[in-house]
């Protein structure tokens, strides 16, 4: 949040119960395979910074990509370059942005923006909180023009909700906060809400019918997910207090009569991350807390990106991305992003690029380095590129407040391409109180397929060997190589595979195995972007 009663971070995370036992990626899972450093930016670019605003602080970064422009949110404005970035075409304050024929909100305090692009609709949905007007106040534009006229809806809050959060699905737009019994001094904790409103009423131009829930400890940090495809259901996910277990949230409709909270325990507890050093002072970068950073669904599974202490002891600051089936609750993958050189990473972002890769966006800061913009991209596997600059800092900040939270969004034009954006180090106005901010388009680089959850299991005289495959869109064969050592020496028919960024299953029995002998068996998955082999596995045949 913005002024002086809202430089203190809500350290607030999610209160939710620990019920379900862990459910992690199974001892068969195929280890992650060596992925090819992150490629450099495409293109990369200063975007907003505190000039905007003085005393605005932190940053709160936002990043939405249409075909025809390109959007960046901050704590107190709004700009808009063209579709491959440069120069903005024009800035406006969040107050502007968020009024309507019916209400001015020009001159209004505002600040904690959120704003997604739904390429389904053709429209930017949008987020914030009216501190004059004490609102929450929803926006959707009537075009893909992010400036074009808008239905604007503002629900009158009971206190201070603070880090309002967005999501939407096929039919409903949901927004979640964190109340504070008042916005000046130092309002107490009162709980989480949740608001879920009609999408189509909003797309209307109406005043959308909704639901509130809370406030309530059970809804605190809690996150909406953006969903990439058509689905009637959106989700919401959280952090337990004790870092022990996620809870996730269905919401089917604008109107449900409940909202219950559905858990899933962690194979490794989160920790809250360190204070992280800077270049050229020694007042430390405020990494926050490991709450959810943002959260999409796509093909059936929800994918969310924290901040987590990792090392020994908790001693520096990572990214932890989980993937999880929440309609078979369990997480299927969990992994950790850590930085080499002493560098400390916080307020990561995450989107998918087109072929099933994660992009994720990530500041960072290291007693070498100011604070920076930088990204890594993830395989369905689980292996992580080296990561490489986007923005680089130029100066520390010394304001003892920094994010709140970063961007990431897909190009609707290009899904290839994802916009990442984030604050950055600048001596904006001479002082290294103030901040600037980063934006830029990365692709990953062309991957071979990628292997998950192979195993080999026996079957009588028979070998079963089963692995689900990812394409990575291009076109994929795979088999399997066994033989009576790990020089294999005999395969079987090959299997094809679509090009597609889902998962596929690969299947392959083998036979006829001799009574008392010891074989071995991989799978191999090749396509034109290279070959990938799973582990050896040995099944031995009882006499």
């Amino acid at each position: 949040m913005t002024g002086p009663a809202h430089r203190t971070r809500r350290r607030v995370r999610a209160a939710l119960l620990i019920l379900l036992a862990a459910a992690v990626l199974g001892a068969v899972a195929t280890a992650a395979r060596a992925a090819a450093p992150s490629t450099p930016p495409e293109t990369s670019f200063t975007g907003l910074d505190s000039s905007q605003l003085p005393g605005a602080d932190p940053a709160d970064v936002q990043i939405a990509a249409a075909p025809t422009s390109l959007v960046e949110l901050v704590n107190s404005t709004a700009a808009v370059f063209p579709p491959a970035g440069g120069p903005a075409r024009q800035t406006l304050t969040l107050g502007r942005l968020f009024s309507s024929a019916a209400v001015d909100r020009s001159n209004d305090d505002t600040t904690d923006p959120r704003v997604l692009y739904d390429p389904l609709r053709r429209r930017f949905f949008g987020a914030m909180f009216d501190i004059t007007r004490t609102e929450t106040v929803f926006g959707a534009t009537a075009t893909p023009d992010p400036t074009s006229p808008r239905t604007v809806a503002g629900f009158q809050s009971q206190g201070c909700p603070d880090q309002p959060r967005l999501g939407l699905s096929t039919t409903v737009v949901v927004l979640t906060d964190d109340l504070f019994s008042s916005c000046r001094g130092n309002g107490g904790f009162v709980g989480g809400e949740i608001t879920v409103v009609s999408k189509q009423d909003l797309l209307n131009g109406i005043r959308p019918r909704a639901s509130h829930f809370g406030p309530s400890a059970a809804f605190e940090a809690i996150t909406p997910a953006a969903s990439l495809a058509p689905s009637s259901t959106a989700y919401l996910v959280s952090v337990a207090t004790t870092g022990a277990a996620i809870g996730i949230i269905r919401v089917s409709g604008p109107t449900p009569s409940s909202l219950p909270v559905q858990t899933i325990r962690l194979a490794r507890p989160l920790r809250n991350p360190p204070a992280a050093p800077q270049r050229g002072t020694n007042v430390p970068v405020d990494t926050g807390d490991p709450r959810v950073q943002n959260a999409f669904v796509q093909n059936g599974i929800l994918w969310l990106v924290l901040t987590d202490g990792c090392g020994t002891g908790g001693s520096r600051s990572c990214a932890r991305v989980l993937a999880v089936d929440p309609a078979h609750p369990r997480v299927l993958l969990d992994r950790t992003l850590a930085l080499p050189n002493g560098r400390f990473l916080f307020y990561p972002a995450i989107a998918p690029d087109s072929r099933g890769n994660l992009v994720v966006g990530f500041e960072y800061s290291s007693p070498a380095a100011f604070p920076s913009l930088a990204y890594a991209y993830m395989r369905p596997d689980g292996g992580f590129g080296a990561p490489a600059d986007a923005v680089r800092g130029t100066a520390p900040n010394e304001s003892g407040r920094y994010g709140d939270y970063s961007g990431a969004a897909v190009d609707p034009a290009d899904p290839g391409r994802v916009w990442i954006a984030g604050e950055v180090g600048g001596a904006v106005g001479g002082t290294t109180l103030g901040w600037s901010t980063g934006i830029a388009a990365v692709r990953v680089p062309a991957q071979p397929p990628a292997l998950l959850g192979d195993a080999a299991t026996r079957r009588g005289t028979s070998a079963v060997i089963t692995a689900r495959v990812y394409p990575e869109a291009a076109r994929t064969t795979s088999y399997v190589e066994f033989g009576r050592t790990s020089r294999y020496g005999s395969r079987t028919r090959a299997r094809t595979a679509p090009a597609t960024i889902r998962a596929v299953a690969a299947t392959f029995a083998v036979p006829r195995l001799r009574r008392g002998a010891t074989y071995h068996f991989r799978i191999v998955a090749t396509s034109a972007r290279g070959t990938v082999r799973s582990h050896d596995h040995v099944v031995r045949v009882p006499r």
